[in-house]
């Protein structure tokens, strides 16, 4: 595996001089999509900008777990602002909607197509 390869779909995200590495991940795709009832559904949860949807999705990917740390993360969004925060969370969920990067077949003959 590449480290290319290895390393798509991370996004990273600097909160009050923490860097968190949201990764995807089946579990975080599940937690996601527990919490929104799909992927989409979580965009679209975004663009409220309601800090306790932008924190679900951050913490999913950041492997974040329980109150105090989800609270935490609440307090870092905030500071950061949720508006400058929302960028990477989306994102990351338009990356776990393909985690390995590959493109289809039929994008593959698309993009061949355009070229011509």
């Amino acid at each position: 595996m590449s480290e290319d390869r290895a390393s798509y779909g991370i996004v990273t995200i600097e909160l009050d001089g923490d860097e968190l590495e949201l990764k995807p991940t089946l579990r975080a795709f599940q937690k996601i999509q527990n919490r929104f009832g799909g992927l989409s559904q979580a965009i679209q949860g975004l663009s409220g900008l309601n800090i306790d949807n932008v924190a679900a999705v951050v913490a999913a990917g950041a492997g974040i777990n329980g109150t105090k740390d989800t609270e935490k993360l609440k307090e870092q969004i905030f500071a950061a602002g949720v508006v400058n925060v929302i960028g990477k969370a989306s994102e990351y969920l338009a990356l776990l909607m393909n985690p390995t990067g590959k493109e289809t077949a039929g994008q593959e003959d698309d993009d061949d197509d355009m070229e011509k």
